[in-house]
């Protein structure tokens, strides 16, 4: 739980950073990934599937997003979605 807060924590500085920054953006998606992950394995999975979400509004490509995203999904019993975003991630990994 601490590492989430750590990085509930880096997502809010880097929100703060106010013009167009690729390299912002990039370490952005990066760390809701990792959040992600984080959550996903407290089984969060609402928080998973925002957060994925939301690494996904800055980088439509971000693959483990969508990994991430796709097992909350089937946790939560979203198989629709699940399966959406798993052959978006495999079509974008191919």
């Amino acid at each position: 739980m601490e590492a989430t807060t750590f990085y509930l924590d880096a997502v809010a500085q880097l929100e703060k950073v106010e013009e167009e920054n690729a390299d912002a953006n990039k370490l952005q998606v990066t760390v809701l990934q990792n959040m992600s992950n984080c959550f996903l394995r407290l089984k969060e999975f609402n928080e998973v599937i925002a957060h994925c979400t939301a690494a996904l509004k800055i980088d439509s490509a971000a693959v483990k997003a969508l990994y991430f995203r796709s097992q909350a999904y089937a946790e939560t019993k979203d198989m629709d979605e699940a399966i959406k975003d798993v052959v978006a991630a495999i079509k974008l990994d191919l």
